[in-house]
């Protein structure tokens, strides 16, 4: 399930962390302002939300702010499932799960408009990142060696560098 456009998105936030802070930070820096927050302390969330020019509502009106929600961001450090299956509306979201242990009950991820990614999904793509530009950075090294030899040698052919 692909998200339209990011800055046409609604983007709910679920946690009053530091983490969160910095999503949240870096969205309104790039001007993406449709964006709801809640917390189990609701004035956490109201006092989040008026630094940022959000909008902060109570997590007991989860159910009704996920029914036009695009993009679900929830990072609390509650030890059990914060969202349900059974409040999840089946529609098209990309939901990303980045608490330990898990807030979304995984069955969501199995609803054919939703797609999950929790925090083990991001690491092995950052991981794979990683390795795809170790890679890029090694056929980088070694066509630089190639052109430095080229290059020297026909300096050598000007005789201007001995080799």
């Amino acid at each position: 399930a692909k998200v339209k456009d990011l800055d046409k998105s609604k983007i709910t936030i679920i946690g009053v962390n530091h983490l969160n802070r910095k999503i949240v930070q870096f969205l309104t820096k790039n001007n993406k302002k449709t964006i709801f927050l809640s917390n189990r302390t609701f004035k956490k969330a109201q006092a989040l939300a008026s630094e940022f020019d959000c909008k902060a509502f109570s997590l007991d009106r989860l159910e009704e702010e996920l029914l036009d929600t695009d993009i679900l961001i929830s990072a609390t450090s509650a030890p059990h499932t914060v969202i349900n299956m059974e409040q999840f509306p089946n529609i098209k979201m990309m939901v990303l799960d980045l608490a330990v242990p898990r807030d979304v009950d995984l069955r969501i991820g199995e609803l054919p408009k939703v797609s999950l990614y929790t925090i083990e999904d991001i690491e092995r793509s950052v991981k794979q990142n990683l390795n795809l530009r170790r890679k890029e950075i090694l056929k980088a090294e070694e066509i630089v060696a190639i052109e430095m030899m080229n290059f020297l040698q026909k300096m050598k052919k000007f005789k201007r560098v001995k080799i």
